[in-house]
C-alpha cells in the first residue's frame, strides 16, 4: 500500500509540474504573439504618418512641415 500511495503522490506531483509547464508555455507564446502584434501596429502607424506627411508636403509644400 505504501508503494501505491507513493506512486500516486509522484503521479500527482508530475501532473502539477506539467500543468505549470503548459501554463508557462502558453504565457510565453501569448507574450510573443502580443509583442509581434504591437511591433506590426507600430510599423503600420509609422508608415501611415509617413504617408500623411508625404501627402501634406505635396499639397502644402515642404516648408509647411519643416519644423516637425
Amino acid at each position: 500500500m505504501d508503494v501505491i500511495g507513493r506512486l500516486a503522490r509522484q503521479n500527482a506531483q508530475k501532473l502539477v509540474e506539467k500543468k505549470e509547464e503548459r501554463e508557462k508555455a502558453s504565457y510565453d507564446t501569448s507574450f510573443i504573439t502580443q509583442k509581434g502584434l504591437a511591433e506590426r501596429a507600430l510599423t503600420d502607424a509609422r508608415e501611415f504618418v509617413a504617408k500623411i506627411r508625404e501627402i501634406l508636403e505635396e499639397g502644402m509644400g515642404r516648408e509647411f512641415l519643416s519644423g516637425i
